[in-house]
């Protein structure tokens, strides 16, 4: 265990602060344009990327007043952010080039791992599906009192979260990550670009089903002009070339708006590089994702 110490982060983000980032204002790096989508009235306001998606001690727990593990799992992925983040810079360069569409962006297989990785840790780590995927695993009380109980769940979180990154070289290090990338490797990728602006979310990676077809369709913006498109529909003959995708922007960046309604998130936030689009979107799709509300 470890005490309360001094120079220790306690604003854990659950959307990497480089990765917001992408999406900022013009001439101000690391400021963008959020709307709260919950709110009474909602408007876009200029935000600087570390104030939004944290959450306090996220990653951690505590046992008699200490932590266990203290900032294990926030520095891991500190550590892992320095790579990802260089890919994510690499493709989102390359495809920021209009000549380089309609053809293929190859990646050496490292990284296409990393990129893999990335986007499921993007996954795993949100605050929507971490709470709910940990929350399941919680011991249940006997009704004998909640001292083991809450022994347990102390160390049980750490345990978890070592299932989505690795901390050493153990055989189950990372299992959640490693599967979720096992699957994205069955599914076909394209790189996606568009003239118009692509939005971000809270919950950075929408998982969907297309209607009416057996096809399941994970999206994942990267930049705002930049994002990448798995597919599970058989016969797709185009993968990991860069396509124009400024055809389909509007009902991508719905997926996005959505996407923290299908994971029952407690806060729908919108993020992107001009205000306009955020108001365009959330007039336009606020009306359907009432109707997700209700079903769910």
């Amino acid at each position: 265990m470890s005490s309360n110490v001094q120079n220790t982060t306690k604003r854990e983000h659950y959307v990497p602060q480089f990765y917001m980032a992408n999406f900022s204002i013009q001439e101000e790096h690391g400021t963008v344009y959020s709307l709260e989508a919950t709110a009474i009235s909602p408007c876009p306001k200029k935000m600087a990327v570390s104030r939004l998606c944290y959450c306090n001690d996220l990653y951690e727990s505590k046992y008699d007043d200490k932590y266990i593990l203290h900032n294990e799992t926030e520095h891991s992925f500190s550590k892992y952010e320095t790579g990802q983040k260089a890919l994510v810079d690499k493709i989102i360069n390359i495809s920021n080039n209009s000549a380089n569409i309609n053809s293929a962006l190859v990646l050496r297989k490292s990284e296409k791992e990393k990129l893999f990785q990335f986007i499921a840790q993007l996954y795993l780590r949100n605050k929507s599906i971490y709470q709910q995927m940990y929350n399941s695993l919680k011991c249940q009380s006997d009704g004998s009192g909640n001292e083991g109980k809450r022994f347990m769940d102390s160390f049980l979180k750490q345990a978890y979260n070592r299932t989505i990154i690795s901390t050493s070289d153990g055989e189950y290090e990372e299992f959640q990550t490693k599967y979720i990338c096992e699957y994205l490797n069955t599914l076909r990728y394209q790189f996606c670009y568009t003239k118009e602006i692509f939005i971000t979310s809270n919950v950075p990676v929408a998982v969907f089903s297309v209607a009416d077809e057996d096809v399941q369709e994970i999206w994942v913006p990267l930049a705002p002009h930049v994002g990448i498109l798995f597919s599970s529909r058989s016969g797709l003959s185009v993968n990991n070339r860069l396509i124009d995708h400024t055809h389909s922007t509007e009902k991508l960046n719905r997926r996005m708006y959505l996407a923290p309604i299908a994971t029952h998130s407690d806060s729908v936030l919108l993020i992107a590089s001009e205000d306009k689009i955020l108001q365009e979107i959330y007039q336009n799709t606020s009306i359907e994702s009432q109707k997700l509300k209700t079903s769910n």
